[in-house]
């Protein structure tokens, strides 16, 4: 059983903490699934504690379960190596929201889900800030060289995704390539088929 990862015991009939004891033995098994049994005492948890790579659990349709207060914030802060419980992930957040609740209910949940919104916040504006000083110094630095200035934000990132790919197809890119003002490729001075003087271009 050293090479065990996966154990399905769903619909087995076990009813007892005893019935499971010998999992404590499989440090493997990272994907267990013991639905639909009859498990009545909650206490079956403190087995899956001793699972130490124990990733993904099938628990539900068992009577204990409704014995566990809040069962899913139960089980994710109990077992620090769950990453999925009953077919649904567990992500970085929600873990933090359990252990909190976990440790002190829901004020100290509510606390930990402000914090994690403003350093979210906190990170979004960062990002924001080093967007614009970037677009600030590349505006600074095309009207030194006498370089045209992109239009607006959207035409700004064209440019630099162009320009990060070594791609200098686009007009405004290829114009700071050579070092020369932006001209567009369809301007009547360099497209004789826009040659007013001679009609027959435009036949």
């Amino acid at each position: 059983l050293s090479q065990l990862h996966t154990l399905n015991l769903s619909h087995n009939q076990l009813s007892t903490v005893e019935s499971l004891q010998n999992l404590r033995k499989l440090k493997t098994v990272s994907c267990l699934d013991v639905m639909k049994n009859g498990l009545q005492d909650p206490a079956f948890l403190d087995v899956f504690l001793d699972m130490s790579n124990l990733g993904v659990l099938y628990a539900k349709d068992n009577p204990a379960l409704d014995k566990i207060r809040m069962y899913r914030k139960t089980i994710v802060a109990r077992i620090p190596t769950l990453k999925y419980l009953d077919d649904k992930p567990i992500f970085d957040h929600d873990r933090a929201y359990y252990e909190a609740w976990y440790r002190g209910g829901l004020p100290a949940e509510q606390e930990m889900r402000a914090k994690k919104k403003a350093d979210e916040d906190a990170r979004h504006r960062a990002n924001f800030d080093a967007m614009k000083e970037l677009r600030s110094r590349t505006r600074q630095d095309r009207i030194q060289a006498g370089l045209p200035v992109a239009a607006s934000a959207e035409d700004f990132r064209e440019e630099v995704l162009a320009e990060a790919k070594g791609d200098f197809s686009h007009s405004r890119a290829r114009a700071k390539a050579v070092k020369q003002p932006f001209v567009d490729d369809y301007s009547p001075r360099f497209d004789s088929r826009y040659d007013l003087s001679n009609p027959r271009a435009h036949m």
